[in-house]
């Protein structure tokens, strides 16, 4: 009896995660967060675009119809999936093989997504070394700042752990289901019968976008000591997509194709 109990004591042992060492943590939190960064600017100008031209349309051209009218819908159902598949990388879990814990699969994993870049992000070890570069100003030289990027890291920190709460929350939850059923009933997989969608659930896709943007905001201040603010970028970017979408939807509705 203490024989079995013993090698069922080692087993469960042998099946324990092995840490990842904090040099590699660290190197893979830098690069998952400089392709997380890149993702996200993805998605938010793509969802700037299609806000824009959603606005547009419905507010200039509702109930029109012109040629280019489906080409714009090619578009629009383009961005929308473009939007989607970014926020489908961004929240990837990794998967464990057979009989791997979950730990272990995320410390295994080579996906750049958030569910990885937090997981590693709670390491008190990963934790102490960023606050140690913040002491030295992030390249070497703390300018007699120390004190002061020392508190603006640890406060970053903080806001990465309340924007991880949100993902955790009811509402987070929500929107993860909700993006992983517009994934596999619409991008994934093809249906010979097509699986319904409840358009008021793109709120909930918006949510995880928001939650995205906030998180690599704060977690640029903890790594680099960059103010990174996507919320005035996607302002530019909204600007920017007006100034397509105004002129080309005024030359669509405008255009005779019988003249050319």
């Amino acid at each position: 009896m203490i024989e079995v109990e013993v090698a069922g004591r080692e087993k469960r042992k042998a099946k324990r995660a092995t840490p990842v060492p904090v040099a590699d943590a660290m190197c893979r939190l830098d690069l998952v967060l400089k392709a997380l960064e890149s993702e996200t600017r993805s998605a938010i100008w793509a969802k700037a675009t299609l806000e824009v031209g959603n606005a547009i349309v419905m507010a200039d051209y509702h109930g029109q119809t012109f040629d280019g009218a489906d080409c714009y819908n090619v578009l629009r159902n383009s961005t929308q999936m473009a939007l989607v598949l970014s926020l489908c990388k961004l929240f990837e879990r990794p998967r464990g093989r057979q009989g791997q814990s979950e730990v272990a699969a995320f410390n295994r994993s080579d996906l750049a997504s958030i569910p990885v870049f937090l997981h590693l992000l709670r390491q008190k070890r990963c934790r102490a070394k960023l606050v140690e570069r913040a002491w030295t100003g992030w390249d070497g030289n703390s300018l007699g700042m120390s004190k002061t990027w020392e508190g603006d890291c640890m406060a970053a920190l903080q806001r990465c752990d309340d924007t991880a709460r949100r993902l955790t929350s009811p509402r987070g939850r929500r929107a993860s289901a909700a993006l992983g059923i517009f994934r596999d009933d619409h991008v994934a997989h093809l249906y010979a019968e097509p699986r319904a969608w409840n358009a008021n659930r793109y709120n909930e896709l918006f949510l995880l976008l928001d939650i995205a943007s906030d998180l690599v905001s704060h977690a640029c201040i903890a790594f680099r000591g960059c103010n990174l603010d996507f919320k005035e970028r996607e302002e530019i970017w909204m600007g920017e997509a007006r100034a397509f979408w105004k002129p080309a939807l005024a030359a669509a509705t405008a255009a005779d194709p019988y003249a050319m």
